[in-house]
């Protein structure tokens, strides 16, 4: 049984006629379902847990990036898959995950290709993409084996799924992120007890980092777009945690797990 969750925008005037052609598509494929909109006070986790108690077995997320966003954060607590229809913009996770937007979606999600890919965790929540770390006043520790801390206007990236910077695909199913460290004029690194100072882009393979402010200010990351403040993030791989509808032209490998490190 499917279960559609629309986003709030979606109720714009605009979106109608698309989405009609969608409802009508998806009943000639016989995967018509409850369809639910989030809003001010329909929390995510409140939509699905009604749909799996009634009995949805996968649950569709039809908007964008934003949508997909709100939904990942907490859909590892129900055991169902995940599905995608884009509308609006912007559509890169789907892109991604190989789905085209509107219409075209709805026979992507027919032929039903399910992929297990990790999720990342910040903190308590779950993400699907990256996590962008701006400059600022902070350390990011890795894997208690180094410390990096961006300085100049570097930045560094946690993805999973893809590259915010370069739209550089990742792969979602070898159970590690790539840490991006780019430097603007230089960024400092702490191996231990050596110091290294670099100017070109560094990829790391890595299971669990954490960013600390290294004053009483909180620090800025970026969730898959959203912007998060707090004092201290610990960012880990969910190895596995999401069932995932995808298309045949996903920019990742299928059924790709990565031994050991």
């Amino acid at each position: 049984m499917y279960s559609y969750v629309y986003d709030a925008f979606l109720a714009e005037r605009r979106y109608a006629r698309e989405l009609a052609e969608i409802e009508t598509r998806l009943t000639d494929l016989g995967m018509a379902g409850r369809i639910d909109r989030l809003g001010p006070l329909r929390h995510p986790r409140e939509l699905l847990r009604d749909a799996v108690r009634k009995g949805a077995r996968t649950i569709v997320v039809v908007g964008n990036d934003d949508t997909v966003r709100k939904v990942v954060e907490v859909f590892p607590d129900f055991s169902v898959a995940f599905g995608i229809i884009p509308v609006g913009a912007p559509n890169r996770i789907a892109q991604f995950l190989g789905i085209p937007n509107g219409l075209a979606a709805c026979d992507v999600l027919s032929a039903r290709i399910v992929e297990s890919v990790d999720l990342g965790k910040i903190n308590k929540k779950y993400f699907l993409a990256a996590v962008t770390i701006p400059n600022g006043n902070l350390t990011i520790s890795c894997e208690d084996l180094f410390r990096v801390t961006p300085v100049s206007g570097g930045t560094v990236s946690v993805c999973n799924l893809m590259d915010p910077e370069q739209a550089q695909t990742c792969n979602p199913q070898d159970g590690v992120f790539d840490l991006y460290v780019r430097p603007s004029r230089g960024i400092s690194t702490f191996f231990r007890h050596a110091s290294w100072r670099g100017a070109r882009t560094s990829i790391l393979p890595l299971r669990r980092i954490v960013v600390s402010s290294a004053s009483p200010e909180p620090c800025t990351v970026f969730v898959d777009g959203d912007r998060l403040e707090e004092t201290s993030f610990t960012i880990e791989v969910a190895p596995e945690k999401l069932r995932v509808v995808t298309g045949r032209g996903r920019k990742f490998s299928a059924h790709y797990r990565q031994a050991s490190r």
